[in-house]
């Protein structure tokens, strides 16, 4: 399904949309950009979730490193918001084939 389509007339329910997730990376970060880094993980879930962030889910992201690699902190948020997206349609579509 497209990432975008969803009926504006649907009406919504609560806990309908909740997606909980956890970004892991082998990324050196301090505490303050693990945080950071699951705030901006949400985006990830606006570009795949129609409607996200709705007063009635409760989303929730989680970040994790390992510390065991220099990386640019910025590439690490890009990249965390599209591996989010992916690995949300990824799950939907393995559950819509059974």
């Amino acid at each position: 399904a497209p990432l975008t389509a969803w009926d504006h007339a649907s009406p919504l329910f609560a806990g309908a949309n909740t997606t909980i997730g956890v970004v892991v990376t082998d990324a050196t970060l301090t505490k303050e950009q693990a945080g950071r880094l699951a705030t901006v993980a949400h985006d990830g879930i606006a570009r795949a979730v129609r409607p996200a962030h709705t007063m009635y889910d409760g989303d929730t992201m989680f970040s994790l490193a390992t510390g065991t690699t220099i990386a640019a902190y910025d590439a690490v948020e890009v990249v965390a918001c599209e591996v989010v997206a992916q690995a949300i349609v990824a799950g939907v579509r393995a559950g819509q084939r059974g």
